[in-house]
């Protein structure tokens, strides 16, 4: 069983709240106490990212006692603004030491670094596929969570856009036949707002929400969702 510090994952639903430097510390304990579990910190949407400003934000959000998923999304993903690899890198670098998880794409150039530091100190790597056009085909799915396992992620992260029900489906499918290789998947889009509740029950880790701004098409506010996975998961 996979854990993200003390969250153990694959039990009940877990959620995520996807925040940045303008998202203030009240409002996730807040979020916390409705039962939110981790924080994923989008370092790519901070105001500042030279280092001690990162830093700094980060020692604040330590505080809270969530554990936490760095993320410094490329733009190429769904990141807000252009950063070179190599900052990424010493960003990543910098920041790996005081986080429990990190997240960084599959294609990206700095994968094997940033997951070698990760696993040198004991932390969690999750390498992600985003694609915010279409859906991969079956084999195109398969590919990807191969090409993740064997450059040793923990967890596997799919987000694809939905365009219609079948490519919902197909990507529920996926994540079911593949359930014991640690998935988290979601299906971007208006078309895709039902695997935010639905695809906990297939197999998928982790389950995403916001306070501020959505980090995400289709993703749902933090009150919408925790009310929704308490009416349909009772463990929740």
């Amino acid at each position: 069983m996979v854990k993200i510090k003390d969250v153990k994952l694959g039990i009940v639903p877990r959620v995520a709240i996807s925040v940045d430097d303008t998202t203030s510390v009240s409002s996730i304990r807040m979020a916390k106490g409705k039962g939110a579990s981790i924080l994923e910190v989008r370092i790519d949407r901070f105001k500042r990212i030279d280092t001690a400003y990162v830093v700094q934000k980060i020692d604040v959000l330590r505080k809270i006692k969530m554990p936490i998923i760095a993320t410094i999304r490329s733009r190429k993903e769904g990141g807000t603004r252009n950063i070179l690899e190599d900052e990424r890198l010493k960003l990543f670098e910098h920041v790996i030491p005081l986080i429990d998880a990190v997240d960084i794409e599959l294609y990206s150039k700095i994968l094997n670094q940033v997951l070698h530091q990760t696993h040198k100190l004991g932390k969690v790597g999750i390498v992600s596929f985003h694609n915010f056009k279409t859906t991969p085909t079956d084999i195109g799915l398969e590919e990807i969570i191969t090409s993740a396992k064997d450059k040793e992620a923990d967890i596997v992260k799919l987000a694809t856009f939905a365009r219609e029900p079948s490519d919902l489906l197909r990507l529920m499918g996926i994540t079911l036949r593949h359930k014991d290789k640690n998935l988290i998947a979601i299906s971007l889009g208006d078309s895709g707002t039902i695997s935010r509740l639905l695809f906990p029950l297939f197999g998928s880790l982790l389950t995403y929400t916001y306070i501020n701004t959505p980090s995400g098409p289709g993703q749902l506010p933090l009150n919408t969702l925790i009310n929704e996975l308490r009416l349909y998961y009772p463990k929740f």
